[in-house]
């Protein structure tokens, strides 16, 4: 129904039963995670995968979830199951400090805060931390631990919180939750020769 309510070509709604299949063997409905927001999440992975694209707030349209649950249940399948499945929000970090920027972070900060901030989510989708949660959210985590680990200190949790919105909702105890789980989950998964190693065992 989903499938045929958004105009997807048959071999995308199949992808997207092959993932909702495997997000079921992994047990991954129940809690706030609903199976409405899966088959959603399952969706946007099959579209994203065969190039034939539907955007997170189309398919909440059709679907009985929101954009920021249907992000989360693809984070959660693409993390949390054995499927190949592609990176729903890319550049994620770069978004969250493109944002920023508009609201007066200096160049170099950002540069510096994209480096280290991209190496941080890497850890987060390895670990995984907050896999049923959108990767715009915890790429603001990323963003926010990595202003910890630069010089500086040129964000506030506010403004972070904010230029994530500009994507899908969020809120500070989210921002701030998961950004420790990404720091103390950086001094145990980085290799010590990594530059953002280094910053985090001399914090």
């Amino acid at each position: 129904m989903l499938g045929a309510n958004l105009e997807l070509p048959d071999h995308v709604a199949t992808d997207a039963a092959h993932y909702l299949e495997a997000a079921k063997d992994e047990r991954l409905p129940g809690g706030r995670m609903a199976w409405e927001s899966l088959a959603a999440g399952a969706v946007l992975l099959a579209g994203r995968a065969s190039g034939v694209e539907r955007t997170p707030i189309q398919i909440a349209q059709f679907a009985k979830s929101s954009r920021e649950r249907v992000c989360a249940a693809a984070r959660k399948i693409r993390l949390q199951t054995n499927m190949d499945a592609p990176v729903v929000r890319d550049r994620a970090v770069d978004r969250v400090v493109a944002a920023l920027g508009e609201a007066g972070t200096g160049v170099e900060t950002g540069i510096e805060l994209v480096r280290v901030g991209e190496r941080l989510l890497d850890v987060a989708d390895i670990v995984p931390i907050g896999p049923g949660t959108a990767r715009m959210t915890v790429a603001g985590a990323a963003v926010y631990a990595a202003d910890r680990l630069t010089a500086g200190k040129a964000l506030a949790q506010a403004d972070v919180v904010e230029a994530v919105r500009e994507t899908v909702p969020t809120s500070k105890a989210k921002i701030a939750r998961y950004s420790r789980a990404v720091y103390d989950a950086s001094e145990t998964h980085l290799t010590p020769t990594d530059p953002v190693a280094e910053l985090v065992a001399s914090d």
